[in-house]
């Protein structure tokens, strides 16, 4: 039930992407029977006109089957043509559907190992024509089975042994085509991971950061070897392959000589047993036979396509339909608005790990608070900035805001609560303006504001703000130094005017006077907004009201700077180890 399921699934998948191209592989196979019946139909009648000396009525059958072969082919040509325009209008919306599903779905989901893999393998369906050649081969089957239907009503009056060979030559082809599908299948899976491998390998070397590392770390030998690992294990697979597509021409080439000795020698014996039978009929038992070997081995190596194929199609089913809860529209959860947040005993635990990263957590601040979030690495920071972001979703415990669990908040409202700068924030391979805008309406005051708070210098660039990130669209980008792209990142953290800010070491590539400036503007960048740091530089905490010391996991202190300071606790030791210089510094912002 459930493959049927999938075939009613994808068969509707497609109609709704490229009507055409499902029409157009219905109609080929629809041609190709009709023009092998009247191959089959017609050349009896030649044959046995000619028999007869009826020139006429020879040359009207011979005229008929030429002139519907050049008009049938003409339509396949046609069709065949505007096919192709449609498959490929079908391979670019069903790629789009995928990558609008996948960054649609949510991190705690995408972030899983699992998750990643049905994507990719949903994605390989796509791009493998996997998926248009199911739909192909299913209707294959269908018109097949329509053929040998046809061709057992042809040769109803012949002998019985016709119907035991038609069921010889299927049980054979069946049995060839399912082994070698199976194997076929297990080196399919096997490529996976040494495609991946491979893929790295040859792409990383092309990344900066492999080009300074490996001078200078001495990696030459090492990532030499890497590669030359990967590439070995890519061209033994390909050769596994090759050697398995060889097996699988051989056996059918076995079993098509068999079937078409079998074929001719019973097909000679009945003639010359049956004297009264005409060159008509004996060519009618040999094409039709020999049609039907043909179309049974075709049915044969589309139902292994089919079994083979479904596995795909299935993950690419499974894929589409992810669901999550997306919570639900709360009237009185306005993101402009001041709100109550609290973690209540939460804890969490990634899968696969049997170590919680946060155990009982329990915290209380407002959406207009400034938070300094601190600990060591290792110590839970940048999971409890994520629960809090809802991309994970806490092992135990909940997150409320203004009493709701965030689980039951509208995501997209919820989400859009938050101006954050992770630590692997993403630089785009486009001008600087869309960089910092992205999806947001382009406000060129504001624009201006965002980049001067970051100590954003567009002038030294050659275009200004259109000025293009990366060279793989433009020729003439620029690369930007670690400073930069932070800028860039806080700019744009800036320009989206969230209720609240998330700086995950937002200052980590900052020179020192950039860093000074940037704690400088704090306080009017923010203004009524909350803020949630996450810094080894303490610096930063003095600019908060509320400092979360975490340690392990576990929330061990709570406080202000003067506060905690005064407790002589894990705080106090790590701001006062920092250098006593940088935060005489830092006492301006205060």
């Amino acid at each position: 039930m459930k493959k049927i399921q999938t075939v009613a699934f994808f068969f509707r998948l497609i109609w709704q992407a490229n009507k055409f191209y499902l029409l157009s592989i219905t109609i080929l196979p629809a041609l190709s029977w009709l023009q092998s019946m009247i191959g089959v139909i017609f050349t009896k009648r030649l044959l046995d006109n000619l028999e007869n000396a009826s020139i006429i009525g020879g040359g009207i059958s011979a005229a008929i089957m030429l002139f519907s072969f050049f008009f049938i082919s003409v339509i396949q040509e046609s069709v065949s043509a505007k096919q192709t325009v449609a498959g490929q209008d079908l391979h670019t919306k069903m790629r789009t559907l995928l990558a609008d599903k996948y960054v649609s779905l949510p991190y705690h989901i995408t972030c899983r190992h699992d998750r990643q893999e049905e994507y990719e393998m949903a994605v390989k369906c796509v791009d493998e024509s996997y998926a248009e050649a199911f739909v192909s081969k299913v209707l294959s089957i269908v018109f097949g089975i329509g053929t040998i239907g046809s061709l057992l009503y042809l040769l109803r009056e012949f002998p019985i042994w016709l119907l035991a060979l038609f069921a010889v030559v299927l049980i054979v082809d069946v049995i060839v085509y399912i082994k070698q599908a199976d194997l076929l299948y297990a080196n399919y899976v096997d490529e996976t991971p040494i495609e991946r491998g491979l893929y790295y390998a040859r792409g990383g070397l092309m990344r900066l950061e492999f080009a300074k590392e490996i001078p200078i770390y001495g990696q030459k030998d090492f990532i030499s070897q890497k590669t030359e690992a990967s590439i070995s294990a890519f061209y033994d697979q390909c050769e596994k392959s090759r050697k398995l597509e060889m097996r699988k021409a051989l056996w059918s080439y076995l079993a098509e000589a068999i079937q078409f000795v079998g074929i001719y020698a019973l097909a000679i014996l009945e003639y010359y047993k049956n004297k009264a039978m005409t060159i008509g009929e004996f060519s009618l038992i040999l094409t039709s036979t020999t049609k039907f070997s043909q179309v049974t081995r075709d049915i044969a190596s589309s139902g292994v396509s089919i079994y083979k194929n479904i596995r795909y199609v299935e993950m690419l089913e499974d894929f589409l339909k992810i669901t999550y809860d997306k919570g639900c529209d709360v009237s009185n959860i306005n993101p402009a608005e001041r709100h109550y947040f609290k973690f209540d005993h939460v804890s969490f635990q990634y899968d696969g790990s049997d170590n919680e990263v946060l155990q009982d957590i329990n915290i209380e601040f407002y959406s207009d608070e400034k938070i300094s979030v601190v600990g060591d690495n290792g110590a839970g920071k940048t999971t409890f900035v994520l629960l809090l972001l809802g991309f994970l979703k806490p092992t135990k415990g909940q997150i409320l805001i203004d009493g709701i669990n965030i689980d039951k908040v509208e995501r997209e409202k919820y989400i859009h609560m938050f101006s954050p700068v992770f630590q692997d924030y993403v630089i785009y391979n486009a001008d600087i303006k869309d960089n910092i805008t992205l999806s947001l309406d382009y406000d060129k005051d504001l624009f201006v504001d965002c980049t001067k708070n970051v100590e954003l210098d567009l002038d030294r660039f050659p275009q200004g703000e259109q000025t293009n990130i990366g060279n793989i669209y433009e020729e003439d980008g620029v690369e930007l130094s670690g400073g930069e792209s932070q800028k860039v990142a806080l700019a744009r953290a800036i320009y989206k005017q969230s209720a609240m800010f998330i700086f995950d070491e937002p200052t980590a590539a900052l020179d020192p006077r950039a860093e000074c400036d940037l704690y400088l503007n704090f306080k009017r960048i923010a203004d009524k907004r909350g803020c949630v740091f996450i810094s080894h530089r303490l610096a930063s905490c003095k600019l908060c009201e509320k400092i979360f010391v975490f340690d392990k996991g576990k929330l061990i202190e709570t406080g202000s700077h003067e506060a905690l300071m005064r407790n002589k606790g894990v705080y106090h030791a790590m701001f006062t180890a920092q250098s006593e210089k940088f935060f005489d510094t830092s006492e301006q912002v205060v």
